[in-house]
């Protein structure tokens, strides 16, 4: 199982029980990491490897397996619910591979309105143990909905998890915030939603890396 590290000693003998021939020693990932973050990265990279998910995702669903992560992006709610149940942790994990995103990310994209609310109410269970998380997670998320739009799953997110169409994006992309995202698109639906949850000027005249504004954004 994934989750330890490798650690070289110099000048073990080779025969050395708990080393291989290179002398390579396994120790617990605890020993060195121990964190919440850790755990559920780790998961998510066991069930991916457990999966084969890259290689033959029909195969797997045969033999009765899950991926968090395509169920939520196909909408299949049982599915989720079934993993997430066994893996709880996994809610609030990063794709260990692709584009990096999390299962409510995922089910945005997509539009599974479904699957982000049962997500958002797992979010919301992890939410003392990973303080934040959550958060960031519904934001991301929005972007997610907005970049390839989908209005519903926007709506769910601003107006049942209280998502902030201001909240700049982390990492990846262009940056900005969720206007930037429909607005480069052309999603007008997504816009107008958007704009009517708006909490001030300010997510109108932010910037993304490339110093747009959402209506610079709109005018590419």
């Amino acid at each position: 199982e994934a989750g330890c590290r490798a650690r070289l000693r110099r000048g073990m003998p080779r025969d050395e029980e708990d080393g291989d021939a290179n002398g390579l020693v396994i120790s617990p990932a605890s020993e060195t990491f121990g964190s919440d973050a850790h755990e559920r990265n780790r998961r998510a990279l066991v069930m991916h490897a457990t999966l084969r998910r890259n290689e033959n995702y029909g195969r797997v669903e045969n033999d009765g397996g899950a991926d968090v992560w395509r169920a939520a992006w196909v909408g299949d709610l049982p599915g989720l619910r079934t993993k997430l149940d066994s893996h709880p942790l996994v809610a609030a994990a990063t794709e260990p591979a692709g584009a990096g995103n999390t299962p409510l990310s995922a089910a945005a994209g997509f539009g599974r309105v479904s699957c982000v609310a049962e997500l958002a109410r797992r979010l919301d269970r992890l939410n003392s143990e990973f303080e934040g998380k959550r958060d960031d997670d519904v934001a991301a998320a929005l972007v997610r909905a907005a970049e390839f739009g989908h209005a519903s799953a926007a709506a769910y997110l601003l107006r049942e998890c209280g998502a902030d169409p201001g909240t700049i994006r982390r990492g990846g992309g262009d940056g900005g915030n969720a206007l930037h995202a429909a607005a480069e698109r052309g999603h007008s639906d997504v816009l107008e939603t958007l704009l009517e949850n708006i909490r001030g000027p300010d997510a109108l005249l932010a910037e993304d890396a490339n110093r747009r504004t959402p209506a610079e954004a709109a005018a590419r």
